[in-house]
């Protein structure tokens, strides 16, 4: 059924004055609405020597030609890793403008969380001596590539907050690098880095929806799309959606059972439900649904005042 209604008025509180719905039926929605690609690792990165070599990978890649590939030898112990001065674009970070720093790993040997964090800085010339103007964020668990999951997307959240972690207290973002935290001497390891991405997303609702750190849905090698990853609080009696702006393809799950204690609990091996194509200007049908998580596939980022608004009902 395709609902018409006030734009100014939530498709919820729409469907609550036409049909009455009962008041203790929850929702949960998230807007994107702001998106910016700040390294597409075209880019040889700059290596510490010796213990780290970098280069331009065009076999394993996400977004353009190449990754930035990081061999590190088993001598590699902790602190700076590599760093990439060039084809950044220079953005003001402090007004609020963005929540989330999205990228793509690929990783030979698994790391840990905060084994590694990536360093955001507002100097063009990235500045190696950590906490040196540098704001860091940790990079989850990545588990080993595979070929069911040859990459991995991270999207983790930026903070306000004073010190090294305080990301949105940039200026502007000229160069990136990669520390190595935990002591890595003895592993053998190779990672890829692609696509960094800044993003405002907000989830709102009676719950919130949740942005996972790490992912991997339909990252298979050399595809270029963007793909973000939401998990539901719930599992969804309704979803709908505001027009796209731009063509989409969304990718709904449902946990691996029909109990509703297993919504959001989702993982790659849960069911699939089938892909939804939506085109510039169609919007998703408010109609019964079971899904407890979906991902937001496009080719290209958001523009200017595009958004991508969702909204899940129980």
């Amino acid at each position: 059924m395709r609902l018409h209604h006030n734009e100014d008025m939530s498709l919820t509180d729409y469907e609550n004055r036409v049909f009455g719905k009962a008041a203790n039926w929850r929702t949960a929605a998230v807007k994107i609405d702001k998106e910016l690609q700040i390294c597409e690792c075209l880019d040889v990165w700059t290596d510490v020597g010796g213990t780290v070599t970098a280069s331009a990978d065009a076999t394993y890649f996400r977004e353009g030609t190449t990754s930035a590939k990081l061999v590190l030898d088993t001598t590699l112990a902790t602190g700076m890793v590599a760093y990439d001065t060039g084809s950044l674009a220079d953005n003001d970070l402090s007004g609020g403008d963005y929540t989330h720093m999205a990228f793509e790993v690929r990783a030979k040997v698994a790391i840990a969380a905060g084994d590694f964090q990536i360093g955001l800085d507002d100097s063009a010339t990235f500045n190696t001596a950590y906490g040196a103007g540098v704001r860091f964020v940790d990079v989850p668990a990545v588990p080993a590539f595979t070929t069911a999951d040859p990459w991995y997307t991270v999207c983790v959240p930026l903070s306000g907050v004073a010190g090294v972690s305080g990301q949105l207290a940039l200026t502007s973002v000229s160069s990136l690098g990669i520390w190595a935290i935990a002591d890595q001497t003895g592993i053998e390891n190779e990672l890829y880095l692609d696509n960094f991405r800044l993003l405002r997303i907000l989830p709102t609702g009676d719950e919130e929806i949740t942005v996972p750190t790490i992912h991997s849905v339909g990252n298979t090698n050399g595809d270029t799309s963007r793909i973000d990853f939401l998990i539901f609080p719930f599992e969804s009696s309704r979803l709908s959606s505001n027009a796209m702006p731009l063509a989409v393809e969304l990718i709904p799950f449902r946990a691996a059972g029909t109990d509703a204690a297993q919504a959001g609990q989702w993982s790659s091996a849960d069911a699939e439900q089938g892909h939804i194509e939506l085109d510039a200007g169609d919007y998703l049908d408010d109609a019964p649904r079971s899904y407890t998580a979906l991902a937001i596939k496009r080719a290209t980022e958001l523009t200017g005042v595009q958004k991508l608004c969702l909204e899940v009902v129980e």
